[in-house]
């Protein structure tokens, strides 16, 4: 056989978690073809892997991207991205999965670097039915609910997300929840949650989830999961001790996390939930009618999160006042002529907030995770590696650093340094622990007729190197990634030839 590629001189990490081995790798048609000690034939082209590892491409279940070049996934080594998570499906771009797929209008596939894949999402659907309301469905608005998720998962979405602690979804009663997760039923599609809260309520938010596993009857999985707020330290010993004795009872629940101390999201979760009721006008009039309620959350809030440190809350963008993008609400607080303690900062974010009140105009990060907590988690067996990142533009903003440094931060600091998993169980969570969360039997392994996307990088360089002051940076020591049989990345340099495909749910 005439190969494509020929990887020889491999140190190959198969996704399984068993032990490196040294062999090469036959591409032909977008394939692994020949998995052995050596490979010989003919290629037409060979990369020499001489002191890197092989391994599948990474596989992230949790982000926001687009579909796109997405050239900060790619540079991590990712090759498939599941995008349409925390309630916030594809209906936010187009309400059906043929028009993403390019089917209308032009009938152009949009290009895209890693394999792109989809949820669909509760925020999205409910806000198509109900708006923004703070109220339970009507018989008639769950059964317009169900339809939407019924068809969105027949075109192949990969399972039914919700962002439960963001509006609307924290108005959904669990009983809701199960009625629509139910659709999922008879296929392979998964529910997955940012869960409803967690900090102080993470355990209660554990159990919804075998709630919602127990009522609809198909498998579950914790988005992004994590304890924030430093008085709420120490309850992953209870969730993860929750989650080991579901999966000893024949429970479907996985999990998966970041690699990092800190969150990321809007502004608007410093709030109430009833604060966000409703449309722009709307939240406005209620922070003027009840703005002293609404501050009294917002101050204990900062106070169970953040021990009323306003350094540990950074804007990532902020519509209203663009200069505060890398600037703490210690900063803001002065910018509006207060005090930088609880108050002016409390004060400072419901000014922001009503500034502009939609979605995403002002977003932070958030230092309020303990690095004890983010290793004992990661270490649970079951955990998979996800970035909850997106598509970003070099030097855009003032992003979280996980959208540039997950997958290599994992390898290099907490396997290669810290030493707390093996090399081997640190890629099997970023490639066929994901794979078999969303029912892909041809990637996510090194193995003969599994879809050739690779990544081969230098154990011993592959870094992370975007921080909380500088994120934009992609990470080093990963040489080359292959998607789909084509070479993405070479020599760390984009080659402009991407070749993702949108990927769809199969139940055989």
């Amino acid at each position: 056989m005439k190969y494509d590629i020929r990887i020889v001189n491999a140190n190959i990490i198969d996704g399984t978690g068993k032990k490196a081995f040294a062999g090469e790798v036959g591409i032909k048609d977008g394939f692994i073809r020949k998995v052995d000690r050596t490979v010989s034939g003919e290629a037409a082209a060979e990369i020499d892997a001489k002191g890197d590892a092989l391994s599948p491409g990474f596989i992230d279940l949790h982000t926001h991207c687009a579909q796109d070049i997405s050239i900060n996934y790619l540079q991590q080594g990712v090759t498939t991205v599941l995008s349409g998570n925390c309630g916030f499906g594809y209906g936010r771009i187009s309400t059906r999965i043929t028009d993403i797929k390019g089917e209308a209008q032009d009938g152009k596939i949009p290009v895209m670097g890693p394999n792109f894949a989809l949820l669909a999402g509760h925020n999205t659907i409910r806000m198509m039915v109900m708006n923004r309301d703070n109220r339970a469905p009507t018989r008639s608005e769950m059964e317009k609910m169900k339809k939407i998720v019924r068809e969105q998962v027949k075109e192949g979405a990969f399972g039914f997300s919700t962002g439960l602690s963001y509006v609307p979804g924290a108005y959904s009663r669990t009983e809701e929840i199960i009625e629509l997760t139910k659709e999922l039923r008879g296929t392979k599609g998964f529910y997955c949650s940012h869960m409803r809260n967690e900090g102080a309520g993470v355990v209660e938010s554990v159990e919804e989830m075998l709630e919602i596993e127990k009522g609809a009857q198909a498998p579950v999985h914790i988005s992004h999961h994590k304890v924030c707020g430093i008085k709420n330290w120490g309850k992953s010993r209870k969730t993860i001790s929750l989650i080991k004795k579901a999966r000893k009872e024949g429970i479907d629940i996985t999990l998966d996390q970041y690699p990092y101390t800190a969150s990321c999201g809007t502004i608007q979760l410093l709030m109430p939930t009833y604060a966000g009721e409703g449309g722009p006008e709307e939240i406005r009039a209620r922070l003027r009618d009840r703005r002293k309620e609404i501050l009294e959350d917002v101050l204990e809030k900062l106070d169970n999160y953040y021990g009323n440190d306003l350094s540990r809350v950074v804007f990532v963008n902020c519509q209203p006042h663009p200069s505060l993008s890398g600037k703490t609400l210690a900063d803001a607080a002065k910018l509006y002529g207060r005090k930088p303690d609880a108050v002016g900062g409390a004060e400072t974010a419901l000014d922001i907030i009503q500034a502009n009140p939609v979605h995403g105009a002002t977003m932070m990060v958030s230092h309020s995770m303990s690095e004890e907590e983010v290793e004992y988690i990661l270490k649970y067996p079951e955990t998979c590696v996800a970035s909850d990142g997106w598509t970003v533009p070099l030097n855009s903003g003032h992003p979280h650093p996980r959208l540039y440094g997950t997958f290599p931060r994992v390898i290099s600091f907490y396997s290669r340094e810290k030493g707390i998993l093996r090399i081997e169980d640190a890629v099997k969570r970023m490639t066929q622990l994901p794979a078999l969360r969303m029912g892909l039997t041809d990637r996510g392994v090194i193995k003969e007729d599994a879809r050739a996307d690779i990544a081969i990088w230098n154990p011993e360089k592959i870094k992370d190197k975007a921080t909380y002051k500088k994120p934009h940076q992609y990470p080093t020591g990963i040489d080359y990634v292959i998607v789909n049989g084509q070479l993405t990345l070479k020599k760390g340099k984009a080659t402009g030839n991407y070749a993702g495909m949108f990927l769809t749910r199969k139940d055989r």
